[in-house]
């Protein structure tokens, strides 16, 4: 086999290795996203007394249904798939800036991410919506790892993460938690 034909055919199992981590990655998006509505369903159907009006509950429907289309995007899929799904260890060391960036993208465009409200370092309070969202990204991701949005969340708590979160939005975001954790033991 000469050298050329061996090379022809390295590139060849590379890409089609790579449009498989490609097809993979989006599996997880698709899944990720409907992880997350199941989630909102659960929680659409709790009564709140008030805690969550009905106008924040429209948009957060709306938000669900667009919840983390950004990883679909040029700044984030690429960077995001060779960190996640990379088809070797030597993309994987060399996405580390990439995949940083990505990230820096992926929550300065989507809000029910903490750090999107952190401003020169600082904390600030989350909207309703947004909170409510976090806690059905927490949840969905709960659906496929195990656990609940409540122990992910109590994971975090008094870490790093946790110092991400303004006092107010803490306070709210315990208060949906532990509401929104009694109504999954009840559907189960």
């Amino acid at each position: 086999m000469s050298l050329f034909k061996l090379i022809d055919e390295i590139t060849e199992d590379i890409k089609s290795t790579e449009t498989e981590k490609r097809e993979e990655y989006m599996k997880y998006i698709n899944n990720h996203i409907d992880a997350v509505k199941k989630a909102f369903d659960i929680f659409s159907k709790i009564d709140w007394n008030g805690i969550i009006t009905e106008e924040d509950m429209v948009v957060l429907q709306y938000r669900i249904n667009k919840h983390d289309q950004s990883k679909y995007s040029d700044e984030e899929f690429e960077p995001y798939r060779k960190n996640f799904y990379p088809i070797n260890d030597i993309e994987l060391e060399d996405c580390e800036e990439e995949f940083n960036n990505a990230w820096i993208h992926h929550y300065t465009n989507n809000d029910h991410h903490p750090e999107f409200w952190i401003k020169d370092g600082i904390p600030d309070e989350m909207t309703i919506p947004a909170i409510c969202e976090m806690v059905c990204d927490w949840q969905g991701m709960a659906f496929v790892k195990g656990g609940s949005a409540l122990s992910y969340y109590n994971s975090i708590k008094d870490t790093e993460n946790d110092k991400n979160l303004a006092i107010a939005t803490r306070e709210i975001l315990e208060i949906i938690l532990e509401i929104y954790d009694k109504k999954l033991l009840d559907t189960n």
